[in-house]
């Protein structure tokens, strides 16, 4: 696909609870070297004595160059929901998130223009990234890649990677073309479990990943706790099931097969977190 020299960026941050969380992610956005971007922040909080002030955290964005607005979104969508607000309100070519307590290098967006650039065929990209537990504490994921290991590729081995260790990219070091999401659909919205993968999962199937195997995104470590506090055995398995379907419908054998191993490995880590959490419902 190709795009202008300098093409539009959108950023989509769903606002939480944690103000210091939310500008420890901002001020990373503030700090990219390409500025060409339009930041959305999806409001979706309780009229709380905790509630993030608004006015002045976009009087904030707004004394620091940025192109900030909000978006309010009713109480009580689901995480898919929220994100699909985000990107039909998106202007930008190019469409990325980031989650509150997640942070970009400031080089973050200009390795992205130039994966875009070199691969012209891709309609999403991503970055390697690591894990914090706080701002000191950082946890190399274990990612076994072999094409994109010591250099910028296509990532055609998503599903063997994720397969073998940890996912190649999380949803803060993740892009896409907005027209990506007119092909393979938006993020799911029936349940909460799995919805990111979902659409990672459409994105390996349906289209080119051009990757950089550079570490330039930082995820909060509470993938664990997520799935003990907050998802349930049903979802998971809607998660599955749908993956199962992508598989059943590949025609090439090979990447069936890479893909039925995929739901394999998931399963087998859910169960494990699960029953480290003592959540033998889902184990």
């Amino acid at each position: 696909m190709q795009y202008s020299d300098k093409p539009l960026f959108s950023i989509i941050v769903a606002l939480n609870k944690r103000e210091d969380e939310l500008m420890f992610s901002l001020d990373s956005v503030v700090s990219q070297t390409y500025r060409n971007v339009e930041l959305l922040l999806i409001d979706q909080q309780d009229e709380t004595s905790d509630h993030v002030d608004v006015p002045s955290l976009l009087d904030r964005m707004s004394a620091k160059g940025m192109d900030a607005r909000i978006v309010d979104a009713q109480r009580g969508l689901k995480a898919g929901e929220i994100k699909n607000m985000g990107l039909q309100q998106a202007k930008g070519q190019l469409i990325t998130f980031l989650k509150p307590g997640d942070r970009w290098e400031p080089h973050y967006l200009e390795e992205v223009l130039l994966l875009t650039k070199a691969f012209p065929e891709a309609e999403a990209f991503a970055t390697a990234y690591q894990w914090h537990v706080d701002s000191e504490d950082f946890i190399d994921p274990k990612i076994h890649l072999s094409a994109c290991a010591t250099g910028p590729g296509l990532l055609n081995e998503f599903f063997d990677c994720a397969t073998k260790g940890g996912q190649p990219f999380v949803l803060s070091s993740f892009v896409a073309c907005k027209k990506l999401f007119d092909r393979v659909g938006l993020f799911n919205t029936e349940e909460e479990a799995g919805h990111e993968h979902d659409l990672f999962c459409r994105a390996a199937l349906y289209s080119a990943i051009a990757y950089s195997p550079s570490v330039l995104a930082f995820a909060k470590n509470d993938h664990a706790d997520a799935i003990s506090h907050s998802f349930v055995a049903s979802e998971w398995s809607a998660f599955v099931s749908r993956v199962k379907s992508y598989a059943a419908s590949e025609t090439e054998a090979k990447r069936k097969l890479s893909v039925s191993r995929y739901v394999g490995a998931y399963l087998l880590e859910l169960a494990s977190l699960s029953m480290t959490k003592q959540r033998t419902d889902l184990a």
